[in-house]
């Protein structure tokens, strides 16, 4: 067990909620150069994501219920605020029906569920 969890938990958190806005963005936005930009940051955090799930856990042991419901709460609504922001400062198409689709898909990729 790691002695600072809930920090490592928190800065996991942070940034699959970045990976998940950055991919959110990609799909809402039309020009390849910035797109090409968001995936790249969002790649950047998900690999920072991954390195942090495996000092809470090794891949071969399994989140507990409550650790997973946690997580999965903590980046949706850090994921939808972030956008929100992002829509009242005037960027345009962001699909927020997406947020649970890539929060979902984000947590089977880093081994969560």
């Amino acid at each position: 067990m790691v002695q600072n969890r809930k920090k490592l938990i928190q800065l996991l958190i942070g940034n699959l909620s970045n990976y998940v806005v950055h991919a959110v963005l990609a799909e809402a936005i039309e020009d390849d150069g910035i797109m090409e930009r968001y995936r790249k940051e969002g790649l950047t955090s998900f690999r920072l994501a991954e390195g942090y799930r495996e000092r809470i856990h090794p891949k071969r042991e399994v989140f507990s219920g409550k650790d997973v419901v946690h997580i999965r709460v903590c980046v949706g609504q850090r994921t939808r605020n972030e956008l929100r922001k992002r829509i009242c400062r005037g960027y345009e198409g962001i699909d927020l029906g997406l947020v649970e689709v890539y929060v979902e898909r984000a947590l089977v990729l880093i081994g969560i569920v």
